[in-house]
């Protein structure tokens, strides 16, 4: 059977939220609220969830991308940003990721 290219896609985010849902409720999740939504809104709710900061209490990850919580994870993506740009988020995320990679190999791959 050949799919299009946004059948494929949406399959893998279906398959995605999928695992995700698995992967909540093995952590224990009470509540799982926003699989039942159409693939293409699980692309956009990332924006913001994983907040990048200097507070552990209002943050998830520092200024360099690391986790307060968790030793060796760094994320990267448009998670980290504070808050939702208006308008196309391609820049800030493109923005985001060249820093993060800057930060990464400078503080953990270079001697």
């Amino acid at each position: 059977m050949e799919y299009s290219g946004n059948e494929i896609i949406a399959r893998r985010l279906r398959d995605g939220g999928e695992i995700s849902r698995e992967i909540l409720q093995k952590m224990g999740a009470k509540k799982i609220a926003g699989y039942d939504m159409p693939p293409i809104y699980h692309i956009a709710h990332g924006i913001s969830t994983c907040k990048a900061g200097s507070d552990p209490k209002s943050s998830v990850v520092n200024s360099n991308f690391e986790s307060h919580d968790v030793d060796n994870l760094f994320i990267c993506d448009a998670s980290v940003q504070p808050r939702s740009a208006s308008g196309d988020a391609v820049g800030p995320l493109a923005t985001i990721s060249v820093l993060a990679a800057r930060r990464i190999t400078n503080n953990h791959f270079k001697k």
